[in-house]
């Protein structure tokens, strides 16, 4: 930003000594502007009230509008005077649309202050430069506002239809100066106008803003502040006022813009520090809930481990259980397979001796009556042992049936399925060996 000329240079006399102190008097720079984006043009909005106080312009253009500051201000001074004028801005805002025309889009911002303050007479639109002025009438134009960074093509051609376009009180108002640096065709431009035309400038750079007085019939005040040498007092002096005015305004956005930020600010550290206290009382929860679970972690794993180390004293009983009644099924298949002997054993003599006795029966039968006594005898022994035989008989089945009785018992027992495989094991084992 440019360094403010008042502050190098001080003024000779008095500003209300000056010979210009007339000029100054308007009321039109002291407004509040209504739309202030802090750009540069904001240091001029208190001379460009002043300007449409003394100029009254009724056909007012603005070409290369970017964030609608410079052509807002002289919006609210025709409407605040009440002047009845026609406005029209122009502006190509990147990221809004396609080459086509009624494509392209207004920034939001800009359309809605316009229509919520100035739609009776001002409309906004996308549209290039040169395409806008060229829509224009010859000799209509009361004041033109052209953003010297926007696309004006050769500006020897631009500015000399601008010319043709303005009426005999037309000014053109040219701001954001800055590419005069860089463009050396557009700087030519300027000084063709200012050799042509009587014009002024205010301060320098993106902040200055030049007006030339292409119209033959202009305010006095206007054809006064062109005569005026930059540097001299008088110079100074009206700059200085300007730019003072200007500053309040741009100071007053960037101290409402700080203070919104703080605002901003605060609310966040706000939500920041709710989130934070949310977080710590989230963290309290989870950390309670935490150590609760690892209680019962910790009780679980004292319960599985009892219950692993029950498992295992089982596991040991029902191991010892399980030779336990593998040993008991050996004795008991090996009693049943003795007493089977034993029983087959005295069955065969039973069988041995019957038929001993069936011998001698016959042996009796063959010889002499007067034995009959003996045979008899014989006779009633062979009667007792086919009881005997009987008997034994009888209870060799009773002791077959209890053995596999009991044998059935046990294998139906769980020891006895859970061991199956252990004793496949073992059996294996010892077929082996």
């Amino acid at each position: 930003m440019t360094t403010d000329i008042s502050k190098q240079t001080a003024p000779d006399q008095n500003l209300t000594q000056s010979t210009i102190s007339g000029s100054l008097t308007s009321r039109a720079l002291f407004w509040t502007p209504r739309f202030v984006t802090g750009a540069p043009f904001s240091h001029n909005l208190p001379f460009s009230f002043w300007l449409t106080d003394v100029a009254r312009p009724t056909r007012v253009m603005a070409l290369g509008m970017t964030d609608g500051e410079s052509y807002f201000g002289f919006c609210q001074a025709l409407d605040k005077l009440n002047i009845a004028a026609m406005c029209s801005g122009f502006g190509t805002w990147k990221g809004t649309g396609k080459a086509v025309e009624t494509a392209q889009e207004v920034p939001t911002p800009i359309a809605s202050h316009n229509t919520s303050n100035y739609s009776d007479f001002s409309r906004v639109a996308w549209r290039d430069a040169l395409v806008a002025l060229k829509s224009v009438e010859a000799q209509t134009l009361d004041l033109l506002v052209v953003n010297l960074t926007t696309d004006i093509g050769d500006g020897d051609l631009f500015f000399d239809l601008a010319v043709r376009k303005m009426s005999d009180q037309g000014i053109i108002v040219i701001h954001d100066l800055s590419c005069n640096h860089t463009d050396p065709t557009k700087a030519s431009s300027l000084e063709t106008l200012r050799n042509q035309y009587p014009a002024f400038q205010f301060g320098e750079d993106n902040d200055a803003v030049m007006v030339v007085l292409v119209g033959t019939v202009q305010d006095d005040r206007l054809k006064h502040f062109a005569k005026m040498k930059t540097g001299t007092a008088e110079f100074n002096t009206v700059q200085a006022v300007f730019r003072q005015l200007g500053a309040g305004h741009y100071y007053a956005w960037d101290s409402e813009t700080e203070r919104r930020r703080a605002k901003q600010a605060q609310e966040l550290a706000e939500g920041a520090t709710a989130e934070r206290d949310a977080l710590i009382k989230q963290f309290a929860t989870l950390n309670a809930a935490y150590e609760e679970r690892s209680k019962k972690i910790a009780s679980e794993q004292a319960r599985l481990y009892d219950l692993q180390q029950d498992v295992r004293d089982r596991d040991a009983q029902l191991a010892q259980k399980s030779e336990d009644i593998v040993t008991l099924s050996k004795t008991m298949m090996a009693e049943n397979t003795a007493l089977k002997s034993q029983m087959v054993a005295e069955r065969t003599a039973l069988e041995t001796q019957v038929v001993d006795l069936e011998i001698q029966v016959t042996q009796i039968e063959a010889t002499p009556k007067e034995d009959s006594a003996d045979i008899k005898t014989l006779e009633r022994q062979l009667q007792t042992r086919f009881q005997e035989l009987s008997i034994l008989q009888r209870e060799i089945l009773a002791v077959e049936k209890r053995a596999n009785a009991q044998v059935k018992a046990v294998k139906n027992t769980t020891s006895w399925r859970i061991t199956a495989p252990l004793r496949a094991m073992v059996l294996t084992f010892r077929r082996k060996k």
